[in-house]
């Protein structure tokens, strides 16, 4: 003990080892301040909620699992290979995925029918999984781990600017306020570097954690839906083989998908060039959702400026049965869609239709590309998803013929290019009400609800005006009230429709998908809307007057 340390002092540090611990401090400190923001992220990940993607009606989690090699289907009664590599972390980060098997392999023989062709088309629903995880990563890593980082700065920004402050002031004055502060400041610096040393202590076993898993295919899985790579374990694994939702893979539109390429390979000139806007129309698919596959790639293909879907996506408008919209989305890329809904698109449609970015129609004129288009949803809705008979009105105060007047005051007031809606029937009533009038049409109307193709026919409604009316036959093949939700059994169509901008000539252009998968595009044809002589309507025997 020194001479000048009173009995009862506490021992003095020497400045040496002052600091010695200063330094230690500091570097404790900025370690830490490094490594939390990273830390809190990792831990986010493991402990956040699960997303939640909405799939053929069921809610079905998902939660990324960092260390884990595999995606698992039911706490793990069903397991995939597929997984992702982070090359920051270098570590796999798999998932793990859960709904109500309940729900999603129902027992209804009918419901499991529709969830067999999201088992023969599984790609739009893992892509829809796999966003959900990516956009969990960083709203839960990225987004914590960034927010963590910001306090950071804000916090030394605030210590910086003290500094300063207190550096202009009287050393009595900054002493003095050092004196004040210094426990606050001792006890904030504590609490925080307590909450930074466990987060850190948190971070390590999930950093850590190691879930490799080899996968050894089921052999009773071979050739179904499930494929080679995937195993199942447990009660699960005893029920998966026999049910019908594992039928053997169908290949009839991949390869009516590669027929298709094929065929517009021949036709360059359904592509979109500087001066002309093409359209793609397709109607009726009801269920159909290999043919909603076909008519998305078409869409990319062509690199379109726009798609029109003219109604009935489904038989029922259930839940269940909205895989089909993620068909077409999955593989449109992007391209903005319009929907003219019809009798069979309930508001479970709808609102997934929304959720997927088709623009609805509104009974109202929008521009597009330069155009402007009356695009009308159909006044009705069938009840067969209810096992009801006939129709309810979509808006009770708006019948038929309440929308068909609407139609006419907007075609008088905005004088649309285009007309589009689901129902040719409807269209020929607002022709006729546009006749009477003396208004003047728009000079394209194009529709649907028809088992057969009924294509162009003209339409001389007031003194010298001439619309043309356009009908695309069932987009899924149908010739009949009858679902049909496998491979057509009847020839399947949509059309294109190129406008030049420069001379405001139409053409339009026939796809049809043949029972044998075959797929033919018939060159562009000219649409002519003046001087020419009227074609046949649809006969009465072929329109659809009963639609399940």
């Amino acid at each position: 003990m020194s001479h000048e340390q009173g009995i009862g002092q506490p021992p003095v540090s020497s400045p040496e080892e002052l600091s010695r611990w200063q330094r230690f401090g500091h570097l404790a400190g900025t370690t830490l301040l490094i490594t939390t923001p990273f830390a809190a992220g990792l831990v986010a990940i493991e402990y956040a909620p699960p997303a939640h993607v909405e799939i053929a009606g069921q809610p079905v989690r998902v939660k990324p699992v960092i260390g884990q090699n595999t995606t698992r289907i039911g706490d793990g009664a069903v397991l995939r290979p597929e997984h992702v590599d982070i090359p920051v972390i270098h570590k796999a980060i798999g998932l793990d995925i859960n709904a109500n098997w309940n729900e999603l392999i129902p027992q209804d023989k009918t419901t499991r029918e529709y969830l067999i062709q999201l088992s023969n088309d599984p790609e739009p629903e893992i892509a829809r999984i796999t966003d959900a995880a990516e956009d969990y990563l960083l709203e839960w890593g990225a987004g914590v781990a960034g927010g963590v980082a910001i306090a950071e700065l804000i916090g030394w920004g605030i210590v910086r600017g003290g500094r300063k402050r207190l550096a202009g002031d009287s050393k009595t004055s900054e002493t003095a306020i050092r004196n004040y502060i210094k426990p606050y400041v001792r006890g904030g610096t504590g609490l925080l570097a307590v909450l930074a040393i466990g987060v850190n202590m948190a971070a390590i076993p999930v950093y850590t954690h190691n879930d490799e898993h080899v996968v050894i295919g089921s052999p009773e899985l071979a050739g179904t839906t499930l494929g080679d790579e995937t195993q199942v374990n447990g009660v699960l694994g005893d029920i998966l083989p026999y049910l019908s939702l594992l039928e053997t893979k169908s290949t009839f539109y991949d390869t009516a998908s590669q027929n298709l390429k094929a065929a517009l390979a021949q036709q360059p000139e359904l592509q979109t060039g500087s001066d002309k806007l093409l359209f793609l129309v397709a109607d009726d698919f009801e269920s159909v959702s290999g043919m909603a596959r076909l008519f998305g790639e078409s869409v990319s293909e062509t690199n379109a400026s726009a798609a029109f879907y003219t109604g009935d996506w489904t038989v029922l408008g259930k839940l269940f049965e909205t895989p089909i919209i993620d068909s077409y989305i999955y593989r449109a890329s992007g391209v903005e869609t319009y929907a003219m809904d019809g009798l069979h698109d309930t508001a479970d449609i709808i609102q997934t239709e929304k959720d997927r970015g088709i623009t609805i129609a509104e009974d109202r004129t929008r521009t597009i590309q330069g155009l402007k288009f009356l695009l009308l949803n159909d006044p009705r809705i069938s009840t067969v998803g209810n096992f009801g008979i006939g129709d309810i009105l979509r808006d009770p105060e708006v019948d038929v013929d309440q929308f068909i007047d609407n139609a006419v005051q907007e075609i008088a007031d905005a004088q649309p290019q285009v007309m589009i809606l689901h129902d040719h029937k409807l269209a020929k009533l607002i022709l006729d009400r546009l006749t009477v009038a003396g208004i003047t049409p728009p000079a394209l109307v194009i529709d649907g609800r028809s088992y057969d193709f009924g294509g162009p026919r003209y339409y001389n409604t007031a003194a010298d005006t001439t619309a043309v009316e356009y009908t695309n036959g069932s987009g899924g093949g149908h010739t009949n009230t009858k679902p049909n939700l496998g491979a057509i059994k009847n020839p399947a169509a949509y059309s294109a429709f190129m406008y030049d901008t420069v001379t405001g000539e139409w053409q339009y252009s026939v796809f049809t998908v043949q029972p044998n998968a075959s797929v033919s595009i018939t060159p562009l044809v000219k649409l002519a809307v003046t001087d020419a002589a009227p074609l046949p309507l649809i006969t009465a025997d072929s329109d659809r007057d009963n639609t399940a």
